[in-house]
């Protein structure tokens, strides 16, 4: 399987982290070049967002669609069939490298994506699951579940994900991960419990300073409660008419289905694991960073 690593050239400090971390796995990896948001030009940004997206998206969101779809390009163009790709400031678990080892079950499963990390908030996966290695399991998701920063992708998600994003209307992980995406059944995600991926901002609770800093993070909460258009109208008269048939609906699936904060893998590992030095590390979070999240 290919892993690949997106890394800006302005944040040289954190691919020699990340190097530390996958070397400690023995995992070889492809660098790819992060597109920066900085030299996003205006013009350059509205040719690629839909002339009707979802809410505001700052440039920075922009610039992340396109480098992960620099990877999934890379990886298509390649030969193998499931690629993991990773952003540079996460943390791993030790389950990591015995699931991107694991091509015989990969090839066996349907899915087009399988979410690897947890942002600690409430998620809906399905009861039925599939028993792994480690107390690990895979379950299908079927609600919204914020992050991108570690995942393992077929081909045929990959070649969707290409076509959904030729116009962006949304943020990259709300593409893959939002409730519209996961019940169109365009995209099958399976999400790993615990997890053995999460960003270290979301593992240490706080948003961070310095070179681990995330410049999406922090603003883009702010964007989107601000400028997330209401219907008016027809349109709100026709969804106000939708409401009850879809609640009813989602109480029906919701009956095959559990609400969870996936945990991480990696809580309470060793102090001399491959984290050691690269940053002075707090007690992880234990609870939610928001209450309720982004979930119907």
């Amino acid at each position: 399987m290919d892993v690949m690593v997106i890394n800006l050239d302005r944040h040289p400090e954190r691919l020699i982290r990340i190097t530390k971390i996958l070397r400690e796995f023995e995992i070889k990896f492809e660098r790819v070049r992060a597109v920066d948001g900085n030299n996003l030009g205006t013009d350059r940004i509205y040719s690629l967002v839909s002339d009707t997206p979802r809410y505001s998206l700052s440039r920075y969101e922009v610039a992340c669609m396109l480098s992960h779809r620099a990877a999934w390009a890379r990886f298509l163009a390649g030969g193998k069939t499931h690629c993991c790709i990773l952003e540079d400031d996460v943390r791993l678990s030790a389950g990591f490298r015995t699931l991107v080892e694991s091509k015989a079950l990969l090839e066996s499963l349907p899915f087009h994506i399988i979410k690897l990390e947890t942002m600690r908030q409430p998620v809906w996966l399905r009861r039925e699951s599939l028993p792994l290695f480690d107390g690990h399991r895979l379950a299908r998701l079927t609600s919204t579940s914020a992050g991108a920063a570690g995942y393992i992708l077929n081909r045929d998600g990959a070649t969707t994900l290409m076509e959904l994003t030729v116009k962006m209307d949304r943020a990259v992980d709300d593409i893959m991960f939002d409730d519209e995406a996961l019940r169109s059944g365009g995209l099958a995600a399976l999400q790993l419990v615990p997890a053995v991926c999460i960003q270290e901002w979301a593992y240490q609770g706080t948003m961070l300073s310095g070179p681990l800093e995330s410049a999406i993070a922090a603003e883009r909460d702010v964007l989107r409660s601000a400028a997330r258009k209401k219907r008016k109208g027809l349109g709100k008269f026709l969804r106000e008419l939708a409401r009850p048939i879809e609640q009813l609906s989602a109480l029906v699936r919701r009956l095959k289905e559990e609400r969870m904060v996936v945990p991480f893998a990696g809580d309470g590992a060793a102090a001399g694991d491959a984290f050691s030095g690269c940053l002075d590390q707090p007690e992880p979070l234990s609870r939610p960073l928001r209450k309720g999240g982004r979930v119907v």
